[in-house]
């Protein structure tokens, strides 16, 4: 069985299906969908969004950010956080040893400078990556 993290308890997270939706719309209920795959943690540092989050899908783990998130460890991560944190998520999450699949909403980050600094992050990481969907990055 796969623990799986998200990071980013909004729309795309969760908030924008529930696990009767005919459709899976949301990273959770795509983990609640899939036989070897259970959601056991949430990333995320609205307390309003968590509430939300948690009524819909259940009681997890919670952590208000990424580098609360400690020693634990998961086998795939969704960041589905706002755009804006997105670096800061994905190099948090390359430079553990752990969590050896992450799955990153689009845009990959916000800006060319953040895309270079991540660059060899990405380069030299042993993990297994998919960032969906791509979009230009405006300068």
């Amino acid at each position: 069985m796969y623990k799986a993290l998200i990071i980013g308890a909004e729309s795309i997270g969760g908030l924008i299906d529930s696990p009767t939706s005919k459709t899976i719309a949301s990273h959770a209920h795509a983990y609640l969908k899939h036989p070897d795959t259970k959601l056991t943690a949430l990333c995320e540092s609205s307390e309003l969004n968590v509430f939300a989050f948690m009524e819909r899908w259940g009681e997890m783990d919670h952590y208000s950010s990424v580098d609360a998130i400690g020693s634990e460890e998961y086998d795939i991560v969704s960041v589905a956080s706002k755009t804006s944190s997105h670096f800061h998520d994905l190099a948090a999450l390359l430079k553990r040893s752990d969590m050896p699949m992450i799955v990153c909403e689009k845009p990959l980050v916000g800006t060319i400078e953040e895309l270079s600094s991540l660059s060899s992050l990405l380069e030299y990481s042993n993990k297994k990556r998919s960032m969906k969907e791509s979009k230009k990055v405006e300068e």
